[in-house]
């Protein structure tokens, strides 16, 4: 068999597989839907809309791309991975913009363009966890290695925290526990590291929250406190979801969507735009595909021999878990709003390149393995 031959073999088998195929199937449901919640725009949302369609493609080019590399190399390349993190997580903190839109101070801002240098960070974060996570598995210098591994983590998420991001901030927590637990660290370290994140609470709680996000968690225990300000979103996308009942009021007909009703609803409240125009089926068809896609990524991780490997498919299963559950469960108000997308079906390019990146990673590994 030629090289050619080889290659094309191999590209057909990463983009015939689950782990391309549902978000294929995600993103092109997810253009639909964007362009029903934002049919209300001057322009009929097709500027949000050509900028996912150009982040799809994007995403799916660097994906093919990335599926072709040995991904034991890419290890090797970690430093440099987080020195970039670093530099741009420190330069939006400088330059960056969100502080009076979204309270954050999370964007790079290019004309019509914007990026989110987190997004990327994610996948940084994962490959330098698992590069020493391995290492301490192996039981390679286990101080210093202890030591690298909480001190770079700790830095990421330690400017996360500096742009007021609490949504990812939990984001990036999560990631870290599930790759520690997966890893085997001595429980010792595990319970450390989850003291730490409770002791912070208090100072999270008096010192960081401002007013606004403290009513999202008095609005998360009591939905009904303040039904017009603060948990207005919450009880919309509640209306918005039940309204749908069994199969919706159709697409492009959602009575709430299409006079706005429903705030946020091209990015963060999305589910509640397929609940209400596309109803109970509607919504069940993304949770069934999602639950497939991560179970599909969990078996990757599960046979895939070496340790390295292994690990980046835990952490990149932990992020997509954490978006999915986190986003479906505050639209319907299980858990305290906090502006995380929905993976492949919100508004949002850089987003979308992450995710893309991040399914790139998997079929490299499905290759390799």
């Amino acid at each position: 068999m030629s090289k050619k031959e080889a290659t094309f073999i191999s590209t057909t088998k990463s983009i015939t597989d689950p782990v391309f195929l549902i978000p294929l199937a995600l993103t092109v449901f997810g253009i639909i839907i964007v362009r029903s919640a934002t049919g209300t725009l001057p322009d009929g949302g097709i500027r949000v809309v050509m900028m996912q369609i150009l982040g799809f493609i994007i995403g799916l080019v660097s994906a093919i791309l990335l599926s072709k590399i040995n991904i034991r190399s890419v290890k090797h390349f970690g430093g440099y991975l987080f020195l970039g993190s670093f530099a741009m997580l420190v330069l939006v903190l400088i330059i960056g913009t969100g502080a009076d839109e979204f309270g954050s101070k999370s964007w790079f801002r290019f004309g019509f363009i914007s990026f989110q240098p987190a997004e990327v960070a994610k996948l940084t974060f994962i490959i330098i966890s698992a590069v020493f996570l391995e290492r301490i598995r192996k039981k390679q210098d286990l101080q210093m290695n202890y030591i690298k591994l909480f001190f770079y983590s700790g830095i990421i998420i330690i400017l996360i925290l500096l742009q007021k991001d609490y949504g990812m901030v939990a984001v990036f927590v999560f990631i870290f526990m599930v790759m520690l637990f997966i890893a085997g660290i001595s429980r010792k370290f595990i319970l450390a590291a989850m003291g730490l994140v409770v002791t912070s609470l208090p100072i999270v709680w008096f010192f960081l929250l401002n007013d606004a996000r403290k009513n999202r968690i008095y609005v998360f225990l009591n939905p009904e406190m303040d039904p017009l300000g603060a948990g207005f979103n919450v009880v919309q996308s509640k209306l918005a979801i039940g309204s749908g009942r069994l199969f919706g009021q159709g697409l492009f007909n959602g009575y709430l969507n299409n006079r706005a009703l429903v705030p946020v609803k091209e990015s963060d409240f999305i589910f509640a735009v397929v609940g209400e125009e596309l109803g109970f089926i509607g919504t069940i068809v993304v949770v069934i595909l999602f639950t497939v896609f991560l179970f599909r990524i969990l078996y990757l991780a599960k046979n895939t021999q070496e340790g390295f490997r292994s690990l980046v498919c835990y952490g990149i299963f932990a992020m997509f878990a954490f978006h999915f559950i986190q986003n479906v469960a505050m639209t319907i108000g299980l858990l305290p709003v906090t502006g995380l997308p929905l993976p492949f079906i919100s508004a949002g390019g850089t987003a979308l390149l992450s995710y893309y990146l991040a399914i790139g990673i998997l079929a490299a590994i499905s290759n390799t393995s």
